[in-house]
């Protein structure tokens, strides 16, 4: 006769006790109806991970009052058995609650037994924070958007396996060569890789620690994402955060980022977005909203031409901007605005420019 509903373990609530200094002891009670355990291995399952760890048991076998799970009973033996076990609180992306569930196999045979410990800090846990932290004009790329990443893992770990997926979308989004390189490092830092321990390839890198592979879907011609895999476990308490730029074709509209985190079968997912706004903006004030107007000498008055000029300067705009504003044949310069007014300095480069600083 084998086991089966005689090898048991207590409810939920005594099994899980959440203690004061951040762990959480769990208890098995094994054979209460004293069957024969001998061939039989009981180990633990902590948050879908097999564990190796050391628990105490009582009364001690083979005269040890600790073993380590998972454990093997090799000889004759009808004892009841309480085993206890530590943990810490953690739990998996998207839950609440810790959970334990004992297992005992014996070849085809296995008996199990889940139970969970809620943990009031983590509502729902997400450990992942993804912020849009600034628009900026700078080198070859018109527009530039900056993204932040962070991995909070107060109360989790990421276990082999477990994987970042980063997706960029809205008006012409792309990761430019040198935004990509610069991406690479950032992401090489925050795991502290060394460079001798990555292996560039084209769409990416490998190592050890953590592989990165750019997307492109097959109809597109711009890179709009990447996806991080890791082949270790990374510990509870420890925080990953890095920070990258995107560019955009467009010069208004919308840009939008999506980051989603899945481990062990569980996922969590966050967004952010940042406004595009048009650099430069230039009209006519006789025809408001009109780039390209003309004009008989005979209507204007005092053979004046005016130009509007709006310049969006991003928030988290740190480089110097210059605008060169180009006049038509024949036409000088007369009037510029007061630096003290707009907030910029003017210069003539020429007759027929303005430089804009």
């Amino acid at each position: 006769m084998w086991p089966g509903s005689d090898i048991y373990l207590l409810d939920a609530e005594k099994r899980g006790t959440k203690n004061a200094d951040g762990t959480i002891t769990w208890t098995i009670v094994v054979n209460e109806a004293k069957e024969e355990l001998n061939g039989w291995t009981l180990k633990d399952v902590f948050n879908e991970t097999d564990l190796r760890l050391e628990a105490d048991i009582a009364p001690p076998v083979d005269g040890k009052d600790t073993i380590e799970l998972p454990y093997r009973f090799e000889q004759e033996d009808h004892t009841t058995y309480t085993i206890t076990c530590t943990t810490k609180e953690e739990v998996l992306l998207g839950w609440q609650q810790a959970v334990n569930k004992a297992v005992l196999e014996k070849g085809d045979e296995s008996i199990e037994q889940e139970m969970g410990v809620y943990i009031p800090e983590c509502e729902q846990y997400d450990p992942l924070i993804k912020e849009g932290i600034g628009i900026l004009a700078s080198g070859n790329d018109p527009m530039q958007a900056r993204w932040n990443v962070l991995i909070d893992l107060s109360y989790s770990s990421l276990q082999p396996g477990w994987m970042y997926e980063d997706t960029l979308s809205g008006e012409d989004p792309y990761f430019s060569p040198e935004q990509k390189e610069q991406l690479e490092k950032a992401v090489t830092d925050a795991f502290g890789l060394k460079e001798s321990e990555i292996n560039k390839n084209e769409n990416g890198f490998t190592s050890g620690v953590i592989d990165l592979v750019w997307k492109k879907e097959s109809w597109e011609s711009k890179t709009k994402g990447f996806v991080i895999t890791g082949h270790t476990v990374i510990e509870q308490g420890k925080n990953i955060a890095f920070s990258y730029k995107s560019g955009s074709g467009a010069d208004s509209g919308t840009l939008y980022n999506k980051g989603v985190l899945k481990d062990r079968g569980h996922s969590v997912e966050e967004r952010a977005e940042q406004t595009l706004l048009p650099l430069l903006e230039k009209w006519d004030p006789s025809l408001p909203g009109s780039t390209f107007t003309i004009h008989d000498r005979k209507d204007l008055t005092d053979d004046t031409l005016s130009w509007h000029v709006l310049i969006h300067i991003p928030k988290s705009q740190s480089e110097a901007l210059t605008i060169t504003d180009w006049l038509p044949k024949s036409v000088k310069c007369d009037i510029l605005p007061p630096p003290e007014e707009v907030g910029a300095s003017f210069r003539l480069k020429s007759e027929q420019s303005v430089l804009v600083r």
